[in-house]
């Protein structure tokens, strides 16, 4: 009777295969988030610091530290980040070792309206409110500007 083993190499490489998912489906599963690692991109302007990012994304999930991945909603914190008025765009994503990344790119200010309530408009023409942090060097705008049209 002749064996043939080829059909013998392709069930014990299935079953190796079935066998590390298994296994990495259950190590990744109760692998926890650690504290959250936080990049700026683009023009590094402080305008938002670190901290700030870092009490965003905790208020928004009661403390990031030791939260397993899989309770963790990356969408709904990047929502909360991007719902900053100095945050043009970001992005949130859990590494493979378990930290927790955030990119986070801020607005750029063109011009600062100085009437009864100051501001900045962004390079998109858009509101951003003035920062506690950081004073751009942009031309200042005085005068009539409606803040519900700054595009024009």
């Amino acid at each position: 009777m002749k064996v043939n083993w080829n059909y013998i190499k392709v069930f014990v490489l299935l079953v190796f295969t079935v066998f590390l998912y298994a296994f990495s489906l259950k190590k990744n599963g109760v692998r926890e988030v650690s504290k959250p690692n936080i990049e700026f991109v683009g023009e590094n302007r402080p305008f938002i610091t670190t901290n700030n990012v870092s009490k965003l994304l905790i208020q928004n999930y009661q403390g990031m530290k030791n939260v397993p991945k899989e309770t963790l909603d990356l969408n709904e914190l990047e929502t909360a980040l991007k719902s900053n008025p100095m945050v043009k765009s970001a992005e949130v994503y859990v590494a493979v070792n378990g930290t927790l990344n955030a990119k986070v790119e801020q607005k750029t200010p063109i011009a600062r309206v100085n009437t009864n309530v100051s501001y900045y408009i962004d390079d998109e023409g858009s509101f951003m409110p003035l920062s506690a942090n950081y004073s751009a060097r942009v031309p200042l705008v005085t005068g009539y500007v409606e803040k519900n049209n700054l595009k024009n």
